[in-house]
């Protein structure tokens, strides 16, 4: 019932349509794609899996240098530095 009552409710599809054309705006072209996939697995995994290992706590002054480094870094190599605000 409650899903019929949202369907008729102009806001309600409103806000979806909207929702929807905002994510069709923002595809991804494949090459971006691999290049996102190939930064996260050289730039961001193994520093993380690292951190783990040696338990540097995320909250950290250390934790939060290393993100904000590998975050840049990332941000770099997947060609999203426009888009970061570090």
């Amino acid at each position: 019932m409650e899903l019929v009552t949202l369907i008729q409710d102009q806001d309600f599809t409103t806000r979806v349509r909207t929702m929807a054309q905002r994510g069709a705006a923002q595809h991804v072209s494949e090459e971006a794609t691999i290049g996102q996939r190939e930064a996260f697995n050289t730039v961001l995994a193994a520093p993380c899996a690292q951190a783990h290992a040696e338990g540097i706590d995320p909250t950290s002054a250390a934790g939060m240098a290393l993100a904000t480094m590998i975050t840049a870094a990332y941000a770099e190599t997947a060609g999203l530095h426009d888009q970061w605000n570090g």
